[in-house]
């Protein structure tokens, strides 16, 4: 334990006289330093600098060892009869206001809940991709039965996956052929919706999507003519 001191105004001298804090230093149960005010005694009078100075480890020494009765009795053997009586005062003080122990229960809940909370600093994701409008898209397909639609034309499983995965960046995106490929590869997560891998887009498939959706565009027209 020590104190610190800020001067303030004593109404009982009318100067500007000292007011001391006792503060505790110590690691709390996860090894972080901590310190805490112990107690906030106020104007001290009567003691010297260096007699102050003795009652901090006086009191040190009676809180390592509370509750061991006979040392009591000897650990301010030491000490000027004038700073036994302070370090008595003073302990009396603490053990009537409860600052003598800190509550090991809370302390440990506090470190628990801590250890639970995300350091953002310490975040690293390196897969993490978007999916807000790529699953509103992929519902709304969904609903069409739009895979259905694409089965029916003779596709096969894999290019008509790969045709929605498509439809929905492009829908998202606004994008050309060429960058709908990078933003599946690299941002959007369009791809885990529909059920493909990445590896399955290339710069060919990519382009054959719209000519082949075009053609069906071409074909229903001619039927209708």
């Amino acid at each position: 334990m020590h104190f610190s001191a800020t001067y303030r105004h004593n109404a009982a001298t009318a100067t500007d006289d000292p007011c001391y804090r006792l503060k505790e230093t110590c690691r709390d149960a996860s090894g972080i330093v901590r310190s805490r005010i112990v107690l906030s005694p106020g104007f001290i009078r009567g003691l010297s600098g260096e007699q102050l100075r003795q009652v901090s480890p006086g009191l040190t020494c009676r809180m390592e060892h509370r509750g061991e009765c006979e040392l009591f009795e000897c650990t301010t053997d030491g000490y000027e009869p004038v700073v036994r009586e302070q370090i008595n005062l003073l302990w009396g003080m603490m053990v009537s206001q409860g600052r003598i122990d800190i509550d090991r229960k809370k302390d440990m809940h506090r470190i628990e809940r801590e250890s639970k909370l995300v350091d953002p600093e310490t975040i690293e994701n390196r897969e993490a991709r978007e999916m807000g409008a790529e699953w509103c898209c992929h519902q709304a397909l969904a609903q069409l039965d739009m895979a259905s639609f694409l089965r029916r034309q003779g596709w096969d499983e894999d290019f008509v996956r790969q045709a929605l995965a498509l439809l929905i960046t492009r829908s998202v995106y606004h994008s050309s052929e060429y960058k709908s490929l990078r933003i599946m590869q690299e941002t959007s997560s369009v791809c885990e919706l529909s059920g493909i891998p990445v590896s399955g887009f290339n710069r060919h498939n990519v382009y054959d999507i719209p000519l082949s959706l075009y053609k069906i565009t071409t074909d229903r027209l001619k039927n209708q003519g």
